[in-house]
């Protein structure tokens, strides 16, 4: 009877520990598709309002209020 208890104990535990790794390995992978995708962000250079992120890169189209321009990096 105890032998069985344990089985099921160490197979609760291990359920709980793969569905934690799945939760957090699902997180991450959101963190690095939102951080990668394209939109305007904050200027890296400090010289306009916001800058293009094409998802790779940035780009040279810049924004300054409410003024799109361009701006070699």
């Amino acid at each position: 009877m105890v032998s069985i208890i344990l089985i099921a104990i160490i197979a609760a535990v291990g359920a709980a520990g793969y569905l934690f790794y799945r939760s957090r390995r699902h997180d991450a992978r959101n963190i690095r598709t939102s951080a990668s995708a394209a939109g305007w962000r904050g200027d890296p250079t400090g010289r306009h309002e916001a800058r293009y992120w094409d998802g790779a890169a940035w780009t040279t189209q810049v924004r300054t209020g409410g003024v799109n321009t361009t701006d070699p990096l």
